[in-house]
């Protein structure tokens, strides 16, 4: 399986290559759904793909954020650019994206965005018979949906093994949105999951803490199991983590799947370098409900001692520790953690004595308080000087009245390099062990000698000329490996009006959409001219008939599909549609929900993220209206559709918030608790559950309209 590394800087780019990616995603600056990753850019992209390409590792650009109208043609400058830089690969989220890439160059690789929350066969299914090549699954994805995706499609599968995980839904958080005006679907994400909340139950407090921040991800242990489910490329998280990170998890991955190591030990190499408390170790292959982390939501290292006394010193705190496991040495990192007090130091000056070490800190942490490692500052210093190298033969030809010949071969890669005619020696002839010595020093190169063969007759070259041939060699091989490895990537520029070919006005529907989830929510309503969408909080078909029945013939009845749904969830609402005749339409919140489009009349609701012309005419082949973005920015630059108010989802997840503050375990029998959740600044959120096989959940936010359409969906719920 394929190791592909997160890149958001050079340096990065070089560790990751170091110690052995197979390929490795970063973004150009623009349409990047991490907005801090400005490193790399159109100023150096090129030489960062060439670089990879030297050591046959592949690029996969990200442009994974909503593109709106005005910035098409930025975007198609982009591409321009990145096709001609000869990137392996796109991973998008906007279907206007996918559009022009598949439009305007021959032969341009496309992987869907974990942002595109692809979870299932017949999501998977969609984008394959659109022409993605590969499929980045949402973190959510079961095992079982990870064998079907592989048994029944040709697409690539990529699954996330190692990093943080986003507590909602990929692709469907508008928390940061909403509440800051700051979309993750654009990059921008303020990780307002990260902060601390607290959990009510009938005005009662139950539960507070980090109550939506996810555990990191560690599948280490897994690696069997997702190969068999056929999974092709193992991805790590993390563009924004510093290098060690990057370094640490290649090596650790690299090294379980080539070879028989202890587990265990790779796992505390990675809580080294980061991770959350305990990790997740695969809860949600196997729909483990339970994976928040609410003690902890940033990088707490590993355990290595304990404060064995705090003493004022001057204007600072003479802090002993005593570590047997590690000696703490200058520029190390500290948390020392006591309950829920946590207090991260660097380590400055050491004294020693024994197990008892010294440090000195304007901070006061409590005596006894435990203490972690965050940043072991000699080992990180070991992985991140790490260097890519080359392993070359050479033979070196010198004979003088000849010209001078270096021929390099580099896996399978051969140039010979010819120069001036070698002068004869008139006294002291070149000898082996100079022109060895020259050769051998290649530190300003990706290349390193691995056998040479030097023929030499009575030839005299200076020493500046003789490292002339050597850089000119080299620079020669260099070239030359990277000119074939892209002749494989046969993707050009099409000169076309590809553009014009789906520009289509789109047609305004009448009817206004009610949202509801019982009777009593719609019976007030004038049938007139509207449409009501039943979105039920238990798919039992039972019922689901029981209810409708009561609702009036005259009324038109969609309904709405989940945003998750797992291969027997999915069976359970065909048979629902199957068994009752009175349903006329779906409304779509997933690609999943795309099946449905030939034999129902279809809505696409805001969660498929419809920000431009391109991909709304896409999606209008398929379904018959949309509504338009919850996003102000969004919709602001693109008001096209039906206007959305009510309770809005600014989150979907699929963890158990009453695991989280009750420690419940599941049962058919559970009898949910209608959580509100508040920030520390005070705004309260409502849970709601969705039951079908599984249970989902969504974080809801009560939204007015956000244009002044007349055409609105009205979530009544």
């Amino acid at each position: 399986m394929e190791i592909l590394a997160p890149v958001g800087t050079l340096e990065n780019l070089k560790i990751a290559i170091a110690h052995g990616a197979d390929a490795v995603y970063f973004s150009a600056g623009q349409f990047n759904a991490r907005a801090k990753c400005q490193d790399i850019n159109l100023n150096n992209l090129k030489e960062c793909v060439e670089f990879a390409h030297l050591f046959n590792v592949k690029v996969y650009l990200t442009v994974n954020t909503i593109v709106k109208n005005s910035e098409i043609n930025d975007l198609i400058k982009l591409l321009d650019f990145a096709i001609n830089s000869k990137v392996d690969a796109f991973i998008i989220q906007d279907l206007a994206v996918y559009y022009i890439l598949k439009n305007r160059y021959t032969d341009a690789v496309v992987h869907a965005s974990t942002q595109m929350g692809i979870h299932n066969y017949e999501g998977a299914k969609f984008l394959e018979d659109l022409g993605f090549k590969r499929v980045v699954l949402a973190r959510e994805t079961t095992l079982e949906d990870i064998k079907l995706i592989h048994e029944k499609t040709n697409l690539e599968i990529e699954y996330f093994v190692q990093g943080a995980l986003c507590v909602a839904f990929s692709g469907n958080c508008y928390l940061s949105s909403i509440e800051n005006n700051a979309s993750g679907n654009r990059g921008e994400c303020l990780q307002l999951c990260r902060l601390k909340y607290s959990a009510f139950d009938d005005n009662k407090e139950v539960k507070d803490g980090y109550l939506l921040s996810p555990s990191d991800l560690c599948l280490i242990k897994k690696l069997n199991e997702l190969e068999n489910a056929g999974v092709c490329s193992l991805k790590i998280e993390g563009r924004l983590r510093r290098g060690a990170y990057v370094a640490q998890t290649v090596d650790s991955y690299k090294r379980a799947l080539n070879s028989n190591v202890d587990l265990n030990k790779e796992i505390n190499l990675l809580k080294k370098v980061f991770n959350r408390g305990d990790y997740n170790q695969g809860k949600y292959l196997y729909g483990d409900k339970d994976v928040i982390s609410p003690s902890f939501q940033n990088h707490i290292g590993v355990n290595i001692g304990k404060i064995t006394s705090v003493k004022p010193f001057k204007n600072l705190y003479r802090i002993c520790i005593c570590s047997k496991n590690h000696e703490i040495v200058s520029n190390d990192g500290l948390k020392f953690i006591n309950g829920n007090n946590q207090i991260s130091v660097g380590v400055g000056n050491v004294e020693k004595n024994g197990d008892i070490y010294t440090i000195y800190s304007t901070k006061k942490p409590k005596q006894d308080s435990d203490v972690y490692l965050t940043c072991d500052y000699a080992f990180e210093e070991k992985l991140c000087n790490k260097q890519a190298k080359l392993k070359v033969n050479a033979v070196v030809d010198l004979i003088s009245g000849q010209q001078a010949h270096v021929e390099l071969v580099c896996n399978g890669t051969k140039v010979d390099f010819y120069s001036d005619v070698v002068d004869e020696a008139k006294s002291c002839p070149l000898n082996i062990c100079d022109v060895e010595k020259t050769f051998n020093k290649l530190n300003d190169t990706y290349f390193e000698i691995e056998n040479i063969k030097i023929n030499l007759s009575n030839a005299f070259v200076v020493k500046s000329k003789l490292n002339n041939y050597k850089r000119q060699a080299f620079s020669l091989l260099q070239q030359k490996i990277i000119e074939n490895y892209n002749k494989k990537i046969k993707s050009k520029i099409i000169d076309n009006n590809f553009l014009e070919k789906i520009n289509k006005k789109y047609t305004e529907k009448i009817e206004n959409y009610y949202i509801f989830n019982n009777k009593k929510q719609i019976l007030d309503i004038p049938s007139k001219n509207n449409i009501f969408i039943y979105s039920p909080l238990n798919y039992e078909n039972e019922m689901i008939k029981q209810e409708i029945s009561l609702i009036p013939q005259n009324y038109e009845l969609y309904l709405n599909l989940p945003t998750v749904a797992n291969y027997l969830d999915i069976q359970k609402i065909d048979e629902i549609l199957n068994q009752n005749s009175r349903f006329i339409g779906v409304m779509i919140n997933n690609y999943w929900g795309m099946k449905y489009c030939k034999k129902y009349k279809t809505i696409l609701s805001y969660t498929m993220n419809i920000a431009n012309d391109i991909t709304k005419n896409i999606l209008l082949q398929f379904a018959d209206d949309f509504i338009q973005t919850i996003e102000p920015k969004l919709a602001k630059d693109f008001n096209e559709g039906v206007s959305y108010s009510g309770k809005a989802s600014l989150m979907t997840f699929v963890h158990c918030p009453q695991k989280t503050c009750f420690k419940k375990q599941c049962s058919k029998n559970c009898i949910y608790k209608n959580l509100i959740y508040k920030s520390e600044g005070g705004k309260s959120y409502e849970i709601r559950r969705t039951k079908i096989n599984s249970c989902y959940f969504e974080l809801l936010k009560n939204l007015s309209s956000n244009n002044k359409q007349l055409r609105q969906c009205t979530d009544l719920r």
